[in-house]
Formats: C-alpha cells, sequence, structure tokens
C-alpha cells in the first residue's frame, strides 16, 4: 500500500469520484485488495482498488473501488453498513454517487446555417420597423 496522507492538515488526500466508483471506510487494518475485489464482485466487475494507508492516529483504512458499469453502482452502495466476515466486526461505509443517465444533447446547427438563418431574422426585423 502506498502513503496517501499528505502533509498538513492530516487529512487524506482523496481523487474526485470517478463515474462509476465508490469509496469504502472503515476497513480494518487487515483488509487487503482481494478481500475487497471479492465482496465487490457480487454486484459487478471490478476495474481496479486503490486502498489508501491508515493515518497513525486512526486503526482504519478507505479505498476506492472503481467498478466496469454504472449499473453497479448502486448495488456496491447497497453493501453500506456490511460487516464481513474478515473486517473485524466492523460494518462498512461505503459512499459514492449513482451515476446518471447521460442527457442527449440537443443537435447543434452548423455555424453557416445559423448564420444564414439570423440574417435573414435581422433582415425581416429591420423590414418590419419601416
Amino acid at each position: 500500500r502506498g502513503s496517501s496522507w499528505g502533509g498538513g492538515g492530516g487529512r487524506p488526500q482523496e481523487a474526485p469520484f470517478r463515474r462509476n466508483s465508490v469509496c469504502v471506510k472503515m476497513l480494518c487494518e487487515t483488509a487487503t485488495e482481494q478481500d475487497l475485489i471479492d465482496l465487490m464482485e457480487t454486484v459487478g466487475t471490478v476495474t481496479s482498488v486503490k486502498m489508501l494507508t491508515p493515518h497513525p492516529r486512526f486503526h482504519t483504512c478507505m479505498a476506492f473501488v472503481n467498478l466496469m458499469d454504472d449499473a453497479s453502482v448502486a448495488p456496491a452502495l447497497a453493501l453500506h453498513g456490511t460487516v464481513p466476515s474478515w473486517n473485524q466486526g466492523i460494518a462498512l461505509q461505503i459512499s459514492g454517487k449513482v451515476p446518471e443517465p447521460e442527457e442527449r444533447q440537443p443537435r447543434l446547427e452548423a455555424p453557416e446555417k445559423a448564420a444564414v438563418r439570423d440574417t435573414g431574422s435581422k433582415a425581416k426585423e429591420a423590414e418590419a420597423k419601416r
């Protein structure tokens, strides 16, 4: 496990959430990446796990788990409060954001067509003012 504790403030340097990512907190110090993979594979395919080392004042770790697809995030979040046998009786805290379906962007016109349309409407406005 690489160190993730930066200088100053004693706060972890948390990476921003990725679209298909969940944050798992309250991991015991003996928890492994494979433990997390085995747990999360029950809800979807795990693409990567980044475990952060514990701060000396605390006795729990945290990790970011990246899942293959959007549909796996909600079931992964439902594991919040689970007490796996390998976590020494500590309930996991799992957080993240269920990705919203991507909205279709309105179709944009080519700039030339928009300019022609604007010119035509401006000419009509000028004509109406006369």
